[in-house]
């Protein structure tokens, strides 16, 4: 066991991956979160009104996101995930009534764009070679300018994956930032853009087990620890200020920061962080009867209303609108309104009032992934010798997703050990 410690700000996901890799490899690693709970965004909570687990937020995992399923195996909860077995990207146009889904085939050849059956109707198996001008996109390029030459595409499949994937619209969404996420899920057919979905919530499938792991490897985890401030001496932390007690860093241990960007900016003078957020609004819907989603989905993308996506797990209908900010601020009553009446239209549930629901809005959820963010995204490591950075917002080469916050923690694990 390495004397070493790193000492973790911060236990959302980004947090507990660095812990999960430095435990793993047999280095003490102590987390201090300001919260009672761990996890940040990615977390379950119960809801009386509901009778139900909802998770903060919804989020899908996809088949090619490496990170996320390396590190489930390293905590050993492989099973807290759910492939669904159909791997289709369904649709529903709130204002034509039309249905129709994605279906990649499996194989890396993706034959599947010349079959009309697998992709937007009234599309051509020409319009889908666009996404290859994403892989030559410049830091100033957006989506639009390279996806935004079709009406129909855009409006039935690049704006609902932009928003979805980049929580921007798509005419400021990097086109750059889209083009990982394009090129790992659709590069590698079906079974990189197989769907995954919590067996029962954020918190039992990636936080819960990942606490036990930590804790049972010479980890352990500070709830109600909000750092004050840090002490520098000669491009080294030296000490950290919890208020009512200090922290000494020691000679060869490491300091994670894994909090929001706004965070951070604080605690460490004259870094680089995107300042700019974008909102995500959430609503979690329990109707009176079990309602299923056509075609055996989990999930539905929806054109022509204010909900982007919906989510089925159990009894409750959990609904997604990205780049919310202008809704943010809506009476929850009002919203929740708005969106059962598109989730009526989309699952043809006829003649149901309003349901129990539970609104959840999160006003800074992401950094505006808008074309030129990626040069305000720092790296791992800092100015200071024994502070390294993690978050999705950091340098990770992808999108603000799962799959970035823990490939951010592993990236600053890696080299808070090789400073040990």
């Amino acid at each position: 066991m390495n004397k070493s410690e790193t000492h973790i700000i911060g236990a959302g996901l980004s947090g507990l991956s660095a812990a999960v890799a430095l435990t793993a490899s047999g280095y003490k690693a102590t987390l201090y979160e300001s919260s009672p709970q761990a996890g940040g965004r990615c977390r379950s909570f119960w809801d009386h009104e509901l009778n139900s687990i909802i998770d903060n937020g919804n989020h899908l995992i996809l088949g090619s996101n490496k990170s996320v399923f390396a590190y489930l195996k390293v905590i050993g909860n492989e099973s807290g995930l759910i492939g669904q077995s159909n791997v289709r990207i369904p649709f529903i146009d709130l204002r034509t009534g039309k249905r129709w889904a994605i279906r990649p085939n499996y194989g890396k050849i993706p034959w599947w764009i010349f079959s009309d059956s697998r992709r937007v109707p009234n599309s051509s198996w020409f319009n889908y070679l666009s996404i290859l001008k994403l892989m030559f996109a410049s830091n100033s390029t957006t989506v639009k300018e390279c996806l935004g030459g079709n009406t129909i595409m855009s409006e039935m499949l690049w704006e609902p994956l932009t928003k979805a994937v980049l929580n921007t619209e798509m005419h400021l969404a990097s086109a750059k930032l889209l083009w990982p996420v394009i090129k790992i899920a659709f590069g590698n057919g079906a079974k990189g853009s197989q769907p995954f979905f919590a067996r029962e919530g954020l918190s039992s499938a990636l936080i819960d087990p990942a606490i036990d792991f930590i804790t049972k490897n010479n980890g352990s985890i500070k709830y109600g620890c909000r750092l004050k401030d840090i002490e520098f001496n000669n491009k080294k932390a030296i000490s950290l200020n919890f208020g009512e007690y200090s922290v000494d860093v020691g000679k060869k241990n490491q300091i994670i920061i894994a909090v929001p960007p706004h965070i951070a900016s604080q605690l460490l003078p004259d870094i680089l962080y995107p300042s700019e957020t974008r909102s995500i609004l959430n609503a979690h819907f329990r109707p009176q009867h079990p309602i299923k989603i056509p075609g055996k989905s989990k999930f539905l993308g929806i054109v022509g209303g204010t909900a982007d996506w919906v989510f089925l797990r159990d009894r409750v209908l959990s609904v997604t609108v990205s780049a919310a900010d202008e809704l943010i601020d809506e009476k929850n009553e009002l919203l929740a309104k708005s969106l059962w009446k598109d989730l009526c239209t989309a699952l043809s549930i006829q003649n149901s009032p309003l349901p129990p629901f539970k609104i959840v809005k999160e006003k800074r959820a992401t950094f505006a992934q808008t074309a030129g963010s990626t040069k305000s995204r720092p790296n791992a490591k800092t100015p200071w010798k024994n502070v390294i950075l993690a978050g999705d917002w950091t340098n990770t080469g992808l999108p603000a997703t799962i799959e970035g916050s823990v490939k951010s923690g592993l990236t600053a694990a890696i080299r808070a050990r090789r400073k040990m």
